[in-house]
């Protein structure tokens, strides 16, 4: 597959999402929304997200061409650009806040605000809830995830199977 050229733009409202995504591939998460986005992955596959972003914006990674994994508010959705099919769409316990990934983009961890979740292909491999807000997280050498508390622990996570170093 060549390079992707993903556009994300903003949308005024549900009604103009149903405008332009095909009903399938309309994901509408919260009861009361405050953002609407058209994502247009590939020239011929698009989909909507309306959710309520918990005042962040929208954010994506994509795995070797393959898989799209989207974080915006409590939610995460990932997408089979091959073909051109939602894997999945997963409520989060928390507030979604960035994406890490290995430099092989193999493995992707969707930090929270109190939850780490990591995922290989389309499928999780591991998770974990915090007590204590996470301020600060950053990936070490490929192997391991560094999370922060905001009470100044420091967890350190293997990144294929969540155990604690």
């Amino acid at each position: 597959m060549n390079e992707l050229n993903i556009v994300i733009n903003k949308k005024e409202s549900l009604e103009e999402l149903r405008r332009l995504v095909n009903a399938n591939n309309l994901m509408s998460f919260d009861e009361t929304c405050n953002a609407y986005y058209h994502l247009t992955i590939v020239d011929d596959y698009s989909i909507g997200i309306a959710c309520n972003n918990c005042g962040g914006d929208i954010e994506y990674i994509v795995s070797n061409n393959r898989y799209m994994y989207i974080g915006v508010g409590l939610h995460l959705v990932c997408v089979d650009i091959l073909k051109k099919d939602i894997c999945f769409d997963k409520n989060l316990n928390s507030v979604f806040c960035e994406f890490l990934s290995d430099s092989s983009r193999n493995y992707f961890a969707a930090i929270c605000e109190l939850d780490l979740c990591v995922y290989k292909n389309e499928s999780i491999l591991w998770k974990i809830g915090f007590r204590d807000m996470v301020v600060d997280y950053k990936l070490i050498d490929d192997q391991y995830i560094k999370v922060v508390s905001d009470r100044g622990e420091e967890i350190l996570f293997s990144i294929s199977d969540g155990s604690v170093s």
